[in-house]
């Protein structure tokens, strides 16, 4: 059964080697800022599920706000988006967005992403990937930029948020209530 599901694990332990095991981000609390009804600060634009927030979550997630997350609030969204979007114009883009084609570049891309804004977070790895971005020149580089400034921004651990350069914790941020 693990050959069927896993067959590159089972390969690999088939071999006698190790399996590596560390933590990974499995669901990313959502970055998008939105109101009840799916709106973003960018007139047109609607975030919904995992990637809007909402307010429900919080600094950390809790298991099933997700589905509220995304059956509620992509209802309401799309509801809203509806009726509001039936007569706007859509702007022109001032320059097309390209993607990262090549299969292994974004294998690559996504490896450093991942190291850099990963589970834990260090200043310096995050400036330096940012460094390594040269320019924000492709869908997935833009996207990456405002994800690492983000973490950059937050000096301390919070909810989900944890900088191993953390200078403490804000006590603020750290109240429930």
């Amino acid at each position: 059964r693990l050959q069927e599901r896993f067959p590159g694990a089972a390969s690999h332990l088939r071999d006698g080697k190790r399996l590596p095991v560390r933590p990974a981000a499995h669901y990313t609390i959502g970055g998008v800022t939105t109101d009840l009804d799916g709106r973003t600060s960018v007139p047109g634009l609607y975030a919904a599920g995992e990637v809007a927030s909402v307010g429900v979550h919080g600094a950390n997630r809790l298991a099933s706000n997700s589905l509220l997350e995304g059956l509620v609030f992509g209802h309401r969204a799309g509801r809203h988006a509806s009726v509001t979007l039936r007569s706007w114009s859509r702007p022109s883009p001032s320059a097309p967005l390209t993607r990262i084609e090549d299969a292994g570049e974004l294998a690559e891309f996504r490896a450093r992403f991942e190291d850099a804004t990963g589970v834990v977070r260090c200043g310096e790895q995050l400036q330096r990937f940012l460094c390594e971005l040269d320019k924000a020149d492709t869908m997935e580089k833009i996207l990456a930029e405002k994800v690492a400034r983000a973490c950059l921004a937050r000096t301390e651990n919070v909810g989900a948020h944890f900088r191993a350069d953390a200078l403490g914790l804000n006590a603020e941020l750290d109240a429930v209530g």
